[in-house]
C-alpha cells in the first residue's frame, strides 16, 4: 500500500436561496473587510441600484440594509427583494449578520461602473493593528455612470464601517487639491504603505483616459501622482490590482475605444516608475471587464469581454515571482492519482468566448451564466477567437494563446498594438509552472467581481449575452492536501 499527496486550487458554489437572493446586476462593487461582502450599485439591464447589500460569510447569506434618515438617509433597498433575512440575533463585529441592518446618513445615488475601495488607517496616519476591531475601516465610492448626463460622475462617498454593522455610516468628507474629475470603468486601489487610494481615471464619458490621481484617506487630500517611464496608454474598463509586499500597482488590458488590450504595466508606488515587463507563459486574449485580484504574490485574471464582444470563463494566473502567466489545468477531482500520466492526446474544445451582454435577466437557474448559447451583439471589434485543449490524468489543459490564430491583417496589427512588444514572451512557455483546478467554476461573464478573502476569491454577478447574473461562487487557492492511498497490485 502507498499514499501519495496532491493538492488543486478548487471552485465551489455556496448555497444561495432558492427564491429571491440578491439582485442580478452587472459593473457593481463588493468589498471585503472582516467577515462580510459589502456590495454597492450595479445596473440590471434596466436601471442603476442604489443597494447596500452585506454577505456574511458565516451565516452564508445576504441582508439589506436600509437607511435610517440621519442627514437625509432613505431606504437602499425595494420591498420584497427576497433575500435570507432570517430571525437571527443582532451582531455587529464578528462576521454575522442581523435580520435587518441600518445604515446612517445619505446614500449615493444609483450607478454602476464606479469603485468601491477599502482603507484601513488610523486617524493619525499610522497603519492599524490587523487584530484591531477599530481599524478606521472606509469604503470609498469613486464616481461611475449614473445613467444621465454627458459625463460620468465625478463625486466621492465614504462609507464608514469601523464601528461594525450597528454603526455603519454615508458621508461626504470636503476635500483638499484637484480630485480626478468625472471617472467611469476606471480603478481605484489602496495603498497601505502610504495611506492613498490609486485612481487610474478610464474614462469620463467622452474620452479615454490614462491621468493617475491619489487620495491621502486621512486628510482627504487629491494629488497628482508624478511618474516616471512610459505610461499606460489611454483606456477604461480595465483591472487593477496591488501587490501590497512589493508596493506595485498592476494595471491589466482594458478598451481604448478602437480595440481590447491585454498589456500589463505595473506602477512602483514607492518610486513612482512605471514599467512594462518581458511576461512568459501565454499571454491572456485582450479583453474588458475583467477581474484581477491580488493574492500571495499572485494576481488572478477571471472572465471579461474579449473581441467581438464576446465573453471569457477562463481564470489566468500570473505570478509576481516567476514573472510569468502560469499553465492553468482544469483537474478531474477523482483523477489526481493519475496525473502524471503520460498518455497524452489532442482534444477539440469550444471556444472560451461567448457574447458579451446587451440583455437581461431575472428569473431561472442562477447557472444559466454558464449557458453555451450565442447573442447577437454589436461588433465593437476584430475577433479572435480560440482554444485547443491537451488531456493528461484526467484533466485539460487549456492553451488560449490569441496569436496562434488565424487573424487577418487588422488584427495583427491590433494585436502588436495592444502589447507594445514588452509583455510577449512567446518562447518561455516549456518552464511555466502548472496550476491544477478542481470543480465547476464560473460560466462566461464580464462586469463581475471577484474578492480576495484570506486564500479564497469570491466571484459575483456580472452578465453575459441576455443573462444578468446573481450567481456566486468561490476559489480555494490553497485547499489542504488530498491523499490517496493505493493497493499493490500482484502479477
Amino acid at each position: 500500500m502507498s499514499m501519495a499527496c496532491s493538492s488543486a486550487m478548487k471552485w465551489s458554489e455556496p448555497h444561495l436561496p432558492a427564491d429571491g437572493g440578491p439582485p442580478t446586476i452587472k459593473n457593481h462593487s463588493v468589498t471585503y473587510h472582516n467577515g462580510l461582502l459589502y456590495c454597492f450599485g450595479g445596473y440590471d439591464g434596466r436601471r442603476n441600484h442604489m443597494t447596500l447589500l452585506v454577505y456574511s460569510l458565516r451565516d452564508q447569506r445576504w441582508t439589506p440594509v436600509n437607511g435610517v434618515g440621519t442627514g437625509g438617509g432613505s431606504q437602499t433597498n425595494p420591498p420584497n427583494t427576497g433575500i435570507d433575512g432570517g430571525n437571527g440575533e443582532r451582531r455587529g463585529r464578528g462576521g454575522g449578520s442581523p435580520a435587518y441592518m441600518t445604515v446612517g446618513g445619505t446614500p449615493p445615488p444609483g450607478r454602476n461602473g464606479h469603485t468601491a475601495t477599502l482603507a484601513t488607517s488610523n486617524r493619525d496616519g499610522t497603519n492599524p493593528n490587523p487584530n484591531d476591531e477599530d481599524d478606521g475601516a472606509r469604503i470609498f465610492v469613486i464616481g461611475g455612470w449614473l445613467g444621465s448626463g454627458p459625463l460620468a460622475a465625478s463625486d466621492m462617498h465614504v462609507l464608514d464601517i469601523s464601528g461594525g454593522l450597528e454603526g455603519l455610516r454615508w458621508y461626504q468628507p470636503p476635500v483638499r487639491g484637484t480630485p480626478p474629475g468625472p471617472c467611469n470603468m476606471h480603478s481605484a486601489d489602496f495603498v497601505p504603505s502610504r495611506n492613498e487610494v490609486y485612481v487610474f481615471r478610464g474614462g469620463n464619458g467622452r474620452e479615454y483616459l490614462n491621468d493617475l490621481h491619489a487620495l491621502d484617506v486621512n486628510t482627504y487630500t487629491w494629488r497628482n501622482v508624478e511618474t516616471t517611464g512610459a505610461s499606460p496608454q489611454q483606456r477604461a474598463n480595465h483591472s487593477s490590482a496591488v501587490l501590497d509586499e512589493l508596493e506595485e500597482l498592476f494595471i491589466f488590458g482594458g478598451w481604448n475605444g478602437k480595440e481590447r488590450l491585454n498589456d500589463i504595466h505595473i506602477l512602483h508606488t514607492g518610486t513612482g516608475a512605471w514599467t512594462c515587463p518581458r511576461i512568459g507563459g501565454v499571454l491572456p486574449h485582450p479583453r474588458a471587464g475583467m477581474t484581477l485580484t491580488a493574492l500571495r504574490g499572485r494576481l488572478y485574471l477571471f472572465g471579461g469581454s474579449g473581441t467581438s464582444s464576446k465573453c471569457f470563463q477562463d481564470l489566468q494566473i500570473l505570478d509576481r515571482k516567476e514573472m510569468a502567466w502560469l499553465d492553468v489545468m482544469q483537474q478531474d477531482e477523482n483523477s489526481s492519482s493519475n496525473m502524471m500520466s503520460n498518455n497524452w492526446h489532442a482534444h477539440e474544445h469550444q471556444s472560451d468566448n461567448e457574447d458579451y451582454p446587451r440583455g437581461n435577466r431575472r428569473q431561472g437557474d442562477r447557472r444559466q451564466g454558464s449557458s453555451r448559447q450565442t447573442h447577437e451583439v454589436v461588433d465593437d471589434g476584430p475577433s479572435s477567437s480560440s482554444t485547443t485543449s491537451m488531456r493528461v490524468g484526467g484533466g485539460f489543459r487549456k492553451h488560449a494563446d490569441w496569436r496562434s490564430q488565424e487573424m487577418d491583417q487588422h488584427d495583427v496589427l491590433s494585436a502588436v498594438t495592444s502589447s507594445q512588444f514588452c509583455n510577449a514572451n512567446p518562447n518561455d512557455e516549456d518552464n511555466i509552472p502548472t496550476v491544477f483546478v478542481q470543480g465547476q467554476g464560473p460560466g462566461r461573464r464580464a462586469g463581475h467581481t471577484a474578492t480576495a478573502v484570506h486564500r479564497h476569491i469570491y466571484v459575483f454577478g456580472g452578465s453575459c449575452g441576455s443573462d444578468y447574473l446573481n450567481d456566486f461562487f468561490v476559489l480555494d487557492t490553497d485547499p489542504p492536501p488530498r491523499i490517496a492511498v493505493t493497493e499493490p497490485t500482484s502479477m
